[in-house]
């Protein structure tokens, strides 16, 4: 499956949307469906979803080593229920487990542009269905790659809102265990106002489940 997003406006999450679905090709091995999200009459993205039926293929994948989960410490144990808190909803149940952990966030100094770490979703997905899994990835994606662009500055230096532009997403099959994932994000561009980045988001094995391009556009916070 692929999914590619184009978000051209901001939405306001008080109010209700409305999905339009249409069919845009039907095969015997793919399909391809375009959405778009409206609110109040206004167009905040269109989507493009291309979903094959199987069969045979190419089968290969870059597989790496990845650490246990259980080795690596949770920000939920480093900070207590502070970590928890978040402006997003759906963010205070991801329990992420960062690789590289920065005590004294604020004074920080610039880095390499990139973000590892385990994500385990409390309560679980709920559902083993592959458009279960794509959403759960889709939210992964997108909001994983200004994590690593922030890591590349210091807090001073740090004064932009990424909003998403575009996002391209490559699934695989999902995996057996939907309920952490190791999550490799990067920043590899930035400038002119811009940033781009990618994720990999792998199994237990190491095996890519996921991948993903992003273009934000990085608003000064005034």
């Amino acid at each position: 499956m692929s999914v590619q997003a184009s978000f051209t406006g901001r939405s306001d999450d008080t109010q209700p949307v409305e999905l339009a679905v249409t069919d845009v090709r039907s095969s015997s091995r793919a399909h391809c469906q375009r959405v778009a999200l409206t609110q109040l009459g206004r167009t905040c993205a269109e989507v493009t979803i291309w979903s094959a039926a199987g069969g045979t293929s190419y089968e290969h994948a870059t597989v790496e080593e990845v650490p246990d989960p259980a080795s690596v410490p949770s920000s939920w144990d480093r900070l207590g229920e502070e970590a928890r808190k978040d402006d997003f909803g759906f963010r205070s149940h991801l329990q992420e487990r960062p690789l590289k952990w920065t005590e004294d966030w604020l004074n920080r100094p610039g880095g390499a542009p990139v973000y590892d770490c385990w994500l385990l979703l409390e309560g679980g997905l709920g559902s083993r269905d592959a458009w279960t899994f794509a959403g759960f990835v889709a939210i992964v994606c997108d909001i994983f790659p200004s994590q690593a662009a922030v890591r590349g500055h210091t807090h001073q230096d740090s004064r932009y809102v990424p909003l998403t532009l575009s996002l391209s997403i490559s699934l695989g099959e999902p995996p057996d265990d939907l309920d952490r994932v190791f999550c490799q994000a990067a920043s590899p561009l930035a400038g002119g106002g811009h940033a781009s980045g990618t994720v990999t988001v792998r199994d237990r094995s190491g095996r890519p489940i996921a991948t993903s391009v992003q273009q934000n556009l990085l608003r000064p916070i005034a």
